[in-house]
């Protein structure tokens, strides 16, 4: 039997689960914790489409015929038995079984006899996996498995098994090849199987290569062993935990002099502070309209008297307005694995009109000849190309620059080469 805090980590992955599986893999907002019960939960949400056709093809039951808290056992199950290394099949088998006792124990059976057949189904660990083998099952580090029978779907339809292998929906996958071409929607698709690393930035290398940390592709950036913590290594350095594509929106705007700078959508700082650190003769004024992320920010900041954190939203006009946007996520869905599962048009529409009200709301606060930085971690162009052209002429903006970047790194490449993905738009205001 697995050891008493293995089994309550696999008990708090069953209750995520079970919500999942009663209202989808985007439904829950919460965030899994680190450890145990955050890998299952993570690790079922980035595979969900594998693990349930596996479950499907091993054992001929439909995971939407399953009770939801039935389905969370089998769920959890099968994610640590194909996903997660470490704990021998027995264990994880008997851990799972147990998971369901307290409130099925007449599908105990059931389960155990899923989860077997599943391992048969699993066939050999192989040290490479082939992204064009429709019998293997890549996994982040590279590796993975080589089933005892191809995947099997109606129709062979490339890009369906594709989703199946991976864990991306079919429909996204479809959406990328339209716009980037083939390849890069292949890739896009298993660069989504990886698992972010965390990038820490403004550090000194002698730092760096006394915590043992990794200098990433990008220069000024390093990469934390998986063991490693975060908040530890935030306080022995005094950097800044940010992936290299998130850090370039604001490096987009380095040739920029600004003294003011407004920051209305700040979330929970990281790009006030990479500003702060980018613009030290400049004067940042940061807002949130959520009170919690206010509070936050306040305390983040409290003592630096180069950042003011407001209580209402802000008012006058700034030489640089960054709009860092709620968005899709569609270029960091290796690190929101969720946010694969709420993608649609229905989910455009409605950011569309939400990122319609900031635009409108904040272009006042641009200054005469000022600028207005637009930032999203999206790759598509509702949220940005098409988006800001059809409004700018409008609201009297004209374009300076855009870039959009392509998430980078797959399974079996280093974390240094990792990056997420995502469009940043330079705007200057008319006369």
């Amino acid at each position: 039997m697995p050891p008493p805090e293995s089994a309550d980590a696999r008990t708090r992955a069953h209750q995520i689960l079970t919500q999942l599986a009663a209202e989808g893999p985007g439904a829950s907002s919460r965030d899994p914790e680190r450890g145990l019960a955050g890998a299952i939960v993570r690790t079922t949400v980035r595979r969900w489409l594998t693990i349930r056709h596996l479950i499907r093809q091993a054992g001929q039951r439909d995971p939407d015929t399953l009770e939801p808290v039935v389905c969370a056992s089998v769920l959890g199950g099968v994610a640590e038995l194909v996903c997660l290394d470490g704990t021998p099949d027995p264990i994880v088998v008997d851990a799972h079984v147990e998971s369901i006792r307290p409130y099925r124990p007449g599908a105990t059976k059931l389960v155990n006899a899923i989860l077997r057949r599943v391992i048969d189904l699993r066939g050999e660990k192989i040290e490479q996996a082939d992204f064009a083998d429709p019998s293997h099952i890549p996994l982040g580090a590279g590796h993975g498995w080589k089933l005892s029978e191809p995947i099997l779907l109606p129709g062979d339809d490339p890009l369906a098994i594709l989703a199946v292998r991976s864990g991306m929906p079919r429909g996204l996958i479809r959406r990328w090849a339209r716009e980037q071409g083939l390849e890069e929607a292949t890739r896009g698709a298993w660069h989504g199987v990886m698992q972010a690393p965390v990038v820490i930035q403004d550090i000194d290398s002698g730092q760096a290569e006394q915590l043992g940390l990794l200098p990433h592709v990008e220069p000024n950036a390093y990469v934390l062993p998986r063991e490693a913590n975060p908040a530890d290594v935030i306080e022995a350095t005094g950097g800044r935990i940010q992936d290299v594509g998130s850090a370039r929106a604001v490096d987009f705007a380095l040739d920029l002099e600004p003294t003011t700078i407004l920051d209305p959508c700040a979330g929970g700082g990281t790009k006030t502070d990479q500003m702060r650190r980018r613009f030290p003769n400049a004067h940042i004024t940061a807002w949130d309209p959520d009170q919690k992320r206010q509070d936050r920010l306040r305390l983040r900041f409290s003592g630096d008297e180069g950042i003011t954190v407001t209580n209402r939203p802000p008012e006058g006009t700034y030489d640089l307005v960054l709009l860092d946007v709620p968005c899709s996520n569609s270029g960091v869905l290796a690190r929101r694995p969720m946010a694969r599962h709420r993608f649609g048009l229905r989910a455009l529409t409605d950011l569309e009109q939400l990122q319609d009200e900031i635009l409108h709301n904040w272009r006042p606060a641009v200054a005469t000849r000022g600028h207005l930085l637009w930032s999203t971690c999206s790759l598509e162009p509702e949220e940005n190309e098409l988006f800001l052209d059809q409004r700018t002429p409008d609201l009297q903006l004209e374009l300076v620059r855009r870039e959009r970047a392509l998430p980078a790194g797959l399974p079996g490449e280093p974390n240094t080469v990792y990056r997420d993905g995502g469009t940043v738009t330079l705007l200057r205001g008319s006369e």
